[in-house]
């Protein structure tokens, strides 16, 4: 049973930073999912409650911090724009440019 509820817990948390990084909309709704479970959690006893709002609030630190890696990319891609327009002004091919890949999706 340990080995079936962690893996319930990996693919939960893999399916939860998943849709988080598809949209801050996602990330607004998972959020507020997570913070209506913790209200309805709240009336269980103390003790279970306390340790359900500590790694609930864990999940949606780390959900927070999904955006990092998008804001890199925005940043990867903003760069690799301007190089290719720095370029433009040289004689170079679009041969030039294949196989360049962004930092963050190295």
């Amino acid at each position: 049973m340990d080995i079936d509820l962690k893996c319930a817990l990996a693919f939960n948390r893999a399916l939860l930073k998943g849709l988080a990084a598809t949209s801050a909309q996602a990330r607004h709704a998972l959020d507020a999912a997570l913070d209506e479970e913790m209200r309805v959690i709240a009336f269980d006893d103390a003790v279970t409650a306390a340790a359900v709002h500590r790694i609930v609030g864990e999940a949606r630190a780390e959900l927070g911090a999904v955006t990092g890696f998008r804001d890199r990319l925005a940043r990867d891609i903003e760069q690799a724009i301007i190089d290719c327009a720095a370029d433009l002004g040289r004689d170079q091919g679009p041969a030039e440019h294949e196989g360049r890949q962004l930092r963050s999706c190295a």
